[in-house]
């Protein structure tokens, strides 16, 4: 998953900032660690070996937003043991996110769901979902049968509700080629994600997918990983995720980016099909001739006014 824009300008900021003052070394994204306990028990694991009063250990939450507050770090993840065990981490979550800190709250994801209704949605936010492999490479992983499942579940929980969520994957080294595709291929059928959370079957995923590939021009990219496309390949790519679940309503940045002539047209259509079949579209475009095409109505933004 690719970074959102407006992380990636909050960032750039920042690297700029420390360009122009001269820093050699400076913190990018902080590991916040708040607690060492989990409720996983892998061989490979160090922090579960900590002796009992220290996985009985809680950072406070204080300490823990005065930590995040002295780096100056735009990013942090939040780490463990397994954070979700940690009673108040909404409240360390919610205040860094006050703060416009973008963070990343890793888990395994076993409480994942039984959780999710102390967080919000947030652009500042995203789940970091451990997965090792597809399921019998993870859970020999985490050496507990069904955690994998529960993984999956959990994501496409989670993304029902409306968070944003990324993975985490440790390749070892009796890993091949072809399991660490496999898995890259798994966790990058971004079509599929969205069609998944909301329950669809396996028939209908297949053919809103096939669909979707063969009039966005992306059938022979099919198989790639998105981060290999071209400019004009993620934007339809991005587009088409959008459209795949038949959502209520759709905000678009520059949809027509980077489109010739021929794929500029399919997309008018694709919109233009989804619009009249009662959807609701707002974008924000630079392209005259889309939003001539396209807009019932138009708000300008000229010298930082709305007209």
């Amino acid at each position: 998953m690719p970074m959102p824009l407006r992380q990636s300008l909050r960032v750039g900021s920042y690297l700029m900032r420390q360009k122009l003052a001269r820093n050699k070394k400076f913190p990018l994204l902080v590991e916040l660690e708040p607690l060492f306990q989990c409720n996983l028990a892998c061989s490979g694991c160090g922090k579960i070996q900590h002796p009992e009063h220290e996985l009985r250990r809680r950072m406070p939450v204080e300490q823990a937003i005065a930590a995040i507050e002295e780096s100056g770090a735009p990013m942090v993840s939040i780490a463990g043991g397994e954070p979700l065990i940690h009673p108040e981490i909404d409240t360390i979550a919610a205040e860094l996110i006050k703060r416009k800190r973008f963070v990343y709250l890793c888990t395994n994801a076993l409480l994942l769901e039984k959780k999710l209704e102390k967080f919000k949605p947030s652009p500042y936010f995203a789940w970091a979902v451990h997965i090792d492999g597809l399921r019998e490479r993870h859970d020999a992983s985490v050496e507990r049968d069904g955690v994998f499942d529960k993984a999956v579940a959990a994501i496409r929980a989670a993304q029902a509700r409306g968070f944003r969520v990324t993975t985490n994957t440790t390749f070892f080294t009796h890993d091949t080629p072809q399991t660490v595709e496999r898995v890259l291929d798994f966790l990058n059928d971004e079509l599929r994600v969205g069609p998944h959370a909301i329950g669809l079957d396996a028939g209908q995923i297949n053919a809103r997918v096939a669909e979707l590939l063969q009039r966005l021009d992306l059938a022979k990219v099919a198989a790639a990983n998105p981060f290999t496309l071209s400019g004009g390949e993620k934007r339809r790519l991005s587009v088409g995720t959008a459209l795949a679940t038949s959502p209520q309503a759709l905000v678009l940045d520059e949809p027509t980016f980077g489109q010739d002539r021929r794929t500029f047209a399919e997309l008018l259509r694709l919109l233009a099909e989804y619009r009249d079949q009662g959807g609701a579209i707002a974008f924000a475009s630079h392209d005259e001739l889309f939003v001539d095409a396209f807009a019932d109505a138009r708000l300008r933004l000229v010298g930082g006014r709305a007209t």
